[in-house]
């Protein structure tokens, strides 16, 4: 069945717009999204689970972007159902990230181009994808349709899951030290403003590569907090929240790193935070970032709970549902007035954000429990909610 829709995708390039649309269906929106690792695509081509690695590599370099299924239950603020598409990019993060740029550029073009076909009016970036277009930029003026990379409603839905993290745990803002990995970034930068912005904290330790450190520093002239800058990631150790948003291949925060009680907010994809920190019966916290969205279906498994989805096509699909114009895509870096915005938007959607961990699970109760009894059970004194749906 891949393989002919495969085959079926290579045909689209040659046929008239009108014939895909006939074909397909009428598509509102598209939503690119890349493999995550090796059994990702072992997963989506079923043929090739015994290929050896190097060899299923060098098919991901050949062929071409396809075409994913639909993503529906969208309703507009004035009554509206509209559907979507996942399109795929078949690179790894890794090529996305080591390739040459003019190789991947040309495909992600190639697979806006398939979005063009189907008529779609907003592109949405789902993970690597972002980065390898300089957060969209590349693909500007390539595609009629609108750019975003989500990025900006993210941002907002981390510094969230951050609260209700810490609001159960029973850790108070102003108590604590907070991290953030990838502060330079347009996602970490956001987070950092974001933060400094809003909450009364102990600390802001700002954590970038030797090469971005300075960037970093210039950023952040004037701060409403006690800010630090490091290049070190062992610095985190000292931190009670640490929120990680790199383009790391892989995970990069070791359980060593990370103190009794530490919640971590892993919203990389791959992520940042070894799998084995999440399996040991530790008691730090390890949260992923996803949006609870009530009808909306993928009818792709994404690896999260069902009626959940990556914040990054939460905001698709709330710019979608308002018709947004141009002044509210996310291309380059994060406004957090926007992020404000748009996160009502979401809201009135009946989107929120959810407590699971980065592998895309529910986070137990024990596991909470664990962390509390580091804070001496002041969670106890906090209701235990998993969304921050108004009751």
């Amino acid at each position: 069945m891949h393989f002919l829709c495969a085959i079926r995708d290579l045909i689209f390039k040659i046929l008239p717009n009108s014939l895909v649309r006939l074909f397909m269906g009428k598509t509102s929106f598209c939503f690119l999204v890349h493999p995550r690792d090796i059994k990702d695509v072992r997963n989506h081509f079923p043929l090739w689970k015994f290929l050896p690695e190097k060899s299923i590599k060098w098919l991901l370099k050949k062929i071409w972007p396809l075409i994913g299924p639909k993503i529906t239950g969208l309703t507009t603020v004035d009554g509206q159902r509209l559907n979507g598409r996942i399109i795929f990019c078949p690179l790894l993060p890794e090529q996305l990230i080591l390739r040459r740029k003019n190789k991947v550029t040309k495909k992600l073009i190639k697979a806006a181009k398939l979005a063009d076909k189907l008529g779609s009016k907003i592109i949405g970036l789902g993970g690597f994808n972002a980065a390898a277009s300089r957060y969209g930029q590349d693909l500007i003026g390539k595609t009629k349709a609108d750019i975003t990379t989500g990025h900006t409603y993210t941002t907002y839905a981390v510094v969230e899951i951050a609260r209700m993290a810490t609001n159960i745990v029973g850790l108070e803002f102003e108590n604590a030290i907070v991290a953030v990995i990838g502060a330079a970034g347009s996602m970490g930068s956001a987070c950092a403003e974001l933060i400094d912005h809003a909450e009364r904290v102990k600390e802001l330790l700002l954590v970038e590569i030797p090469a971005r450190l300075d960037t970093l520093k210039k950023m952040f002239p004037k701060t409403n907090n006690r800010v630090s800058f490091s290049s070190t990631l062992s610095e985190i150790k000292k931190a009670d929240l640490v929120i990680t948003l790199t383009n790391a291949i892989g995970s990069i925060v070791e359980a060593d790193y990370l103190k009794p009680g530490a919640i971590v907010i892993d919203d990389s994809q791959p992520v940042n935070v070894s799998r084995d920190i999440i399996n040991m019966n530790s008691n730090v916290l390890i949260v992923g970032c996803a949006v609870q969205a009530q009808d909306i279906d993928c009818h792709y498994d994404f690896g999260l709970p069902r009626e959940a989805i990556f914040t990054c096509l939460g905001e698709v699909l709330a710019l979608c549902a308002y018709d947004c114009n141009s002044e509210f895509l996310t291309t380059g870096r994060v406004n957090i007035d926007q992020a404000k915005d748009i996160a009502r938007m979401a809201e009135s959607l009946g989107f929120y954000p959810l407590l699971i961990d980065n592998q895309g699970r529910s986070i137990t109760y024990q596991k909470l429990w664990k962390v509390c009894e580091v804070y001496n059970g002041n969670a106890k004194k906090h209701p235990i909610s998993f969304n921050s749906q108004p009751s």
